[in-house]
C-alpha cells in the first residue's frame, strides 16, 4: 500500500513542479511527468486505490494462475485519472513498456475511475497466439462483463474493483478457451492422417463384408434353383443339396436301400412258388 501511495505522490509532485516553477503547462508537459512504473509484481498496478489490499492480492493470483497456464503475461493496471493522456495512450505506453520480449505475450487491462473507462492492447506478438477478430471477441467478453456491474454494495458509487475483476475473469476465460480450443484442433491436425487411414481401412473392411455377403446371397439362390431342377418331386427337407452338397444326402440313400429290400421278399416267395408247382 505504501509503495502505491509513494508512486502516486511522486508522479503528482512531478506534474506540479512547472506550476511551483512559474512554468506554463501544457498537455505534454503532464505525459512527460506521468512516468511508468515498472511491471508489478503482483501483476495488479493500483495507483487509483481502487482495491483493498485482499482484493489486489486475490486479483494478482487469479492473473498469475492463467500466465503460468498459458505463457502470457497479463497486468491490470487502475487509475483515477491520466494526465494529459488518453487511454488509448496510456496502455499502448504500458504494453510497450512492460512486454519483456523473451517469448511471451504480454496483455494489458486499464482502467480509469474518473470516467470509469476500461481498455484492453497487447503486444504484437499475441497475433501468434490469436488472430484479430478472436482476440477482439476477447476483449469484447470482458468489457460486456464489466458492464454488467453497478453500484458498489455499500452504496459509495460505482464498483469499480468489481468491474476490473469481471473484466479480468471474462478475458481471462475467453482466451483460456481460444487457446485450448486451437491445442485441441492442432492435435487433431497432427492425428489426422492416421485417423484418416483408421478411417479407410474401416470402410474396406465394412466394404468387403458386404459384398461377401451379397455374394454368399446369391450363390445360395442358384444352389436352391438347381436343387429344385433335379429333385422337383422331393419335399424341401430331402431336396436340400444332396448331390451338391449342403443337404441330407443320408435319405435318399436310405430310400433306395428300403426299395431295394421290400423287392427282395417278393422275389423269394415267387421262386418258392415256382418250385413248389412244379
Amino acid at each position: 500500500m505504501r509503495s502505491r501511495l509513494a508512486t502516486a505522490t511522486a508522479s503528482i509532485l512531478l506534474a506540479l513542479a512547472p506550476l511551483c516553477l512559474g512554468q506554463d503547462v501544457t498537455d505534454a508537459d503532464f505525459v512527460a511527468a506521468a512516468s511508468l512504473p515498472p511491471a508489478p509484481d503482483s501483476r495488479v498496478l493500483d495507483q487509483g486505490r481502487i482495491f483493498t489490499d485482499e482484493e489486489e492480492i486475490a486479483l494478482g493470483s487469479e492473473i498469475k494462475a492463467f500466465a503460468e497456464k498459458n505463457d502470457i503475461d497479463l497486468y491490470v493496471a487502475g487509475y483515477s485519472f491520466l494526465l494529459g493522456e488518453t487511454i488509448d495512450d496510456r496502455i499502448t505506453r504500458l504494453v510497450n513498456a512492460w512486454d519483456k520480449d523473451e517469448g511471451r505475450e504480454t496483455v494489458v487491462l486499464l482502467y480509469t475511475r474518473a470516467n470509469e473507462s476500461l481498455a484492453v492492447a497487447g503486444s504484437p506478438s499475441i497475433s501468434q497466439r490469436l488472430s484479430t477478430m478472436e482476440f477482439s471477441e476477447c476483449i469484447n467478453a470482458g468489457t460486456i462483463a464489466a458492464k454488467k456491474i453497478g453500484d458498489a454494495p455499500d452504496g459509495s458509487g460505482p464498483d469499480h474493483a468489481g468491474r476490473i475483476r469481471a473484466a479480468t475473469t471474462a478475458l481471462t476465460g475467453a482466451i483460456d478457451y481460444k487457446l485450448a480450443r486451437q491445442t485441441f484442433i492442432d492435435r487433431l491436425h497432427r492425428r489426422g492422417f492416421l485417423l484418416w487411414g483408421a478411417v479407410v481401412i474401416g470402410a474396406i473392411c465394412i466394404g468387403s463384408g458386404l459384398w461377401l455377403l451379397i455374394l454368399k446371397h446369391f450363390e445360395n439362390r442358384r444352389r436352391e434353383e438347381k436343387q429344385f431342377y433335379y429333385f422337383p418331386t422331393l419335399p424341401v427337407g430331402e431336396r436340400l443339396g444332396a448331390p451338391f452338397g449342403g443337404g441330407n444326402a443320408y435319405v435318399l440313400d436310405s430310400k433306395a436301400a428300403d426299395a431295394t429290400a421290400e423287392k427282395k421278399p417278393a422275389s423269394k416267395a415267387a421262386a418258392s412258388m415256382a418250385r413248389a408247382a412244379l
